[in-house]
């Protein structure tokens, strides 16, 4: 008896004495700074360079598994998730879709007339791949999740290929183009936005809509 009467006064010991526990009050989103729902660059955009062209290694084999597959047991990982039923908005240089890419539109943030289906730079369509590229039969590559749902959205075409045509040194991730395609990535149903961008010296950009 005496030794449940010790645990009672220990445990309203341990209720009464604890420090109060305190939340931290979400952002407030000023509506004013979201930027538009629309598409297209905040600045006339040319371009200035022929679009790269992915290469193949000399003595490439493609029938084995890529090493890094395998050091990060991604087979293994795929026994319990496949990214189904998510969706991963990808914001790098847009992605040649295909068949094991099977990107969709998701915007571009550089090219008035594209839709984030066109990789001019061969960096968004890897990075897509990995993400969530398809299996195939004649190789042994796979993506990390090959049952997301990708996003193509483009705000940094322009690491070769693209140039603002007034003042701005390059369009690489400054100014407004990537929160615009963060916004526009949530508008769409983004769970995770996947970012790969480089960037000129720091400017005042507002918040996407989705914090």
């Amino acid at each position: 008896m005496q030794r449940v009467a010790v645990m009672v006064l220990a445990v309203l010991l341990a209720l009464f004495s604890a420090p109060p526990a305190w939340a931290i009050d979400p952002p407030i989103i000023d509506a004013g700074a979201v930027p538009p729902d629309e598409t297209g660059p905040d600045q006339p955009t040319e371009q200035r360079k022929i679009c790269a062209t992915p290469t193949v290694m000399p003595n490439s084999n493609f029938a084995d598994r890529p090493w890094a597959n395998d050091y990060l047991r991604i087979q293994e990982a795929q026994k319990f998730a496949t990214g189904a039923g998510v969706t991963v908005a990808v914001i790098d240089t847009g992605v040649n879709g295909s068949p094991r890419v099977p990107a969709e539109p998701g915007g571009d943030f550089v090219d008035a007339a594209g839709n984030g289906m066109s990789d001019c730079d061969a960096h968004g369509t890897m990075t897509a791949a990995i993400i969530g590229g398809r299996p195939s039969p004649t190789d042994g590559f796979v993506g990390m999740a090959p049952d997301v749902r990708l996003l193509s959205n483009v705000a940094a075409a322009t690491v070769r290929s693209w140039l603002c045509s007034k003042s701005a040194p390059t369009c690489t991730g400054a100014g407004p183009a990537p929160v615009s395609s963060a916004d526009a990535a949530c508008r769409s149903g983004g769970n995770v936005i996947a970012g790969f961008l480089s960037s000129s010296p720091a400017e005042s950009v507002p918040e996407p809509a989705c914090g």
